[in-house]
């Protein structure tokens, strides 16, 4: 049996959101360039929702890299609400290379004192 998706009659998104675990992503120019950490709070086919930890002006068109996909997702800012900023994706997600996985790591780990031999 199939389970069918009920709307509230207010809703008038154009694609079913889903709750997401807060889950880290970079905010980027088109070009790759960083410009600021953010937390997924909800996603669709369509765009996302962000949490930021900044109040730095947002570019009209940015992209996003998911740490967990390891890919680049770009975006045009919909709305900016407080700490909370919603993204249109434009195109498909497109896999990160290596030397780009690499660059936006955490790595600050590699350097602890804890680890060094």
């Amino acid at each position: 049996m199939k389970t069918q998706t009920l709307r509230d009659s207010h809703d008038q998104r154009r694609w079913y959101r889903r709750r997401t675990r807060l889950r880290s992503v970079k905010l980027v120019t088109l070009t790759r360039r960083f410009l600021e950490d953010a937390m997924v709070v909800d996603i669709s086919d369509g765009g996302i929702r962000l949490r930021r930890y900044s109040d730095n002006r947002l570019p009209p068109r940015a992209a996003i890299y998911d740490h967990s996909d390891r890919t680049f997702r770009p975006a045009i800012v919909a709305w900016c609400r407080g700490d909370e900023v919603g993204l249109h994706f434009t195109d498909c997600a497109t896999p990160a290379t290596q030397p780009e996985v690499d660059r936006f790591s955490d790595r600050s780990d590699l350097n602890s004192v804890y680890i060094q031999k």
